[in-house]
């Protein structure tokens, strides 16, 4: 007896083991998809888009070093993820500290920024750096606005206020580009 089969009374059905855990895998996939809040689900969608395209770029462009690429941008990406996620984590366990960022200045003024332009750009407002500038309404933490404000903007527009998954994007960028410095100087 074959136990990865099992069969019903009807002889022409006959369903496999991983077929029916693909089937609730999917189900357990498309269940958590629909009830985890798209803040929250973010940064892990990002982590496997990362992982996806790594892995591409590797199969692509790495065909002798295939393996050597692979171990490279494995250990790196998730050093980097790991770093990120420890880092957000002890922002939030240090008192009078700023939630999300262990080196407040560092990126969180810009996320702040972003989450401004993000909300203008919600209720349909657009608004320039200059009009930001002399607006004595808005809070300017850093003293100017960048090119990096209005691209946080975009990103919490598609995920919400979520600081994790600009510090996902920074972890992606950073492995891929390590494998494209590698594959330039190979």
């Amino acid at each position: 007896m074959n136990y990865n089969t099992v069969t019903h009374k009807n002889q022409y059905c006959s369903i496999n083991r991983k077929e029916i855990y693909f089937i609730l895998f999917a189900i357990i996939g498309i269940f958590l998809f629909n009830s985890t809040p798209i803040s929250v689900l973010s940064p892990i969608l990002i982590i496997l888009i990362g992982l996806a395209i790594g892995i591409t770029i590797i199969y692509i462009f790495g065909h002798e070093d295939t393996r050597y690429l692979l171990d490279l941008f494995l250990i790196g990406f998730g050093l980097r993820i790991f770093v990120a996620f420890f880092s957000y984590i002890i922002s939030f366990l240090i008192p009078n500290w700023t939630p999300g960022f262990l080196f407040s200045n560092d990126g969180w003024l810009y996320s702040d920024q972003g989450w401004q332009i993000c909300k203008f750009a919600e209720r349909g407002i657009k608004i320039s750096a200059d009009q930001i500038l002399i607006n004595p309404n808005l809070k300017i933490q850093s003293g100017n606005i960048t090119s990096y404000d209005y691209f946080a903007s975009y990103v919490y527009l598609v995920t919400g206020y979520s600081p994790l998954s600009l510090l996902f994007i920074s972890c992606v960028a950073g492995s891929i580009s390590a494998l494209f410095i590698y594959l330039i100087a190979r």
